[in-house]
Order: C-alpha cells, then structure tokens, then sequence
C-alpha cells in the first residue's frame, strides 16, 4: 500500500474534474453528505464483526476519497479494507479510529476550501 499524505489535492481535484468549478462544488457537497452516513454503517459492521460490509464500506470509502484527491482518507479507507478482508477484527477497530479521525481532518478542510465556494 502506497503512502498518500495530502489530505485534500485541489489541484488534482480540480484537473480530475476538467476544472468544472460547479462540479467540484457538487461533488464535495454529495461526499460532504454521504461520508458520516458510510462512517456509520462502518461502525455498525464492526459491531456486528461483518467482514463483508467492513470490507465493502471501506472499499466504497476509498473510491470516494480518490475521486476527491484525498489521499490521507483514501490511504486510511484501504487500511480499513484490508484488514477486513483479513479479518483482522482488532485491527479494523484500530484502522476505523484512524479514519474518523483522517474524515474530521478532511471535513475541517473541505468546510474551508475556496473549491466548496466556487473560488480558488
């Protein structure tokens, strides 16, 4: 697994979505809505030690944050993903931790970029 640090690229962002400024609005707002409600159901298959929908939801999560050139998200989803599909119980504790903590950072940081204003 390759090591993503940004927390959000822009301008990768930006490039991905041929600088479509009302897109890039439209698409941090969708995953600004949808990420704690996947955070959620995350946290339900962990209680229920659900592999399948650990594995799945972080799966989804990871594409997500790719679309949105969130590297540390998308680094933090795949550890999550892993150790699902490793069964790794304790370790998908530790890895769901990590990324609520990696989602609080990005939603802090999406809440305050220029691209959710139509600016930048």
């Amino acid at each position: 697994m390759e090591p993503r640090s940004a927390i959000l690229d822009q301008a990768t962002l930006l490039a991905r979505l041929m600088h479509d400024r009302a897109l890039v609005r439209e698409v941090i707002e969708a995953f600004l809505e949808d990420a704690p409600r996947q955070l959620e159901a995350l946290s339900a298959g962990l209680a229920a030690a659900d592999f399948g929908a650990i594995t799945a939801g972080a799966h989804a999560l990871k594409g997500a944050a790719a679309t949105l050139a969130a590297g540390e998200l998308q680094s933090l989803a795949e550890a999550l993903e892993h150790a699902g599909s490793r069964r790794d119980l304790a370790g998908a504790r530790e890895a769901l931790s990590a990324l609520d903590d990696g989602l609080a950072r990005l939603t802090r940081v999406l809440a305050a970029s220029p691209l959710r204003r139509g600016a930048a």
